[in-house]
């Protein structure tokens, strides 16, 4: 008896069993531990995006101003993009992978500018329409997790 157990638990059936269990284990786990990342992205999300999307709001408003006396201004655009850039950064590791691009490119052109010695009034605007693109982006995932709850 003990050797018919023995000889079917170590026979070809039984271990393609165990190997299909094995691997069914293992996309069972990594789908939960996608849910849990999913879930605590966001929670944090909603816990943290509506400071951020008003930073983001306040920033703009600042940029929006200093565009009107871009040169009497520049200073305060520096340290103005600079603050953006750490905002949008903390947004971008709060925000879902396939919604993160418009905040990455948004710190891609903040980025060009610091580099950069004199920078143009043309290119602040561009600055000035992505953030508001951002924000418009935040808006808009708020209004979904809203529904999601």
């Amino acid at each position: 008896m003990m050797s018919t157990i023995w000889s079917w638990i170590t026979g070809p059936t039984f271990t393609g069993i165990a190997a299909l269990a094995s691997v069914a284990s293992l996309l069972l786990t990594i789908w939960v531990a996608l849910g849990v990342y999913r879930l605590k992205a966001s929670y944090l999300f909603s816990a943290r995006a509506p400071q951020l999307a008003k930073q983001l709001r306040n920033h703009a408003a600042n940029l929006a101003e200093y565009l009107n006396d871009f040169k009497a201004f520049e200073d305060k655009i520096r340290e103005e993009l600079a603050a953006t850039e750490v905002t949008a950064l903390s947004l971008a590791r709060k925000i879902d992978w396939r919604r993160r691009r418009t905040v990455k490119q948004l710190g891609k052109a903040i980025k060009r500018m610091g580099k950069k010695q004199q920078f143009s009034e043309a290119e602040l605007r561009e600055v000035y329409v992505q953030l508001v693109k951002v924000n418009e982006h935040v808006k808009d995932l708020q209004a979904d997790l809203k529904w999601e709850r």
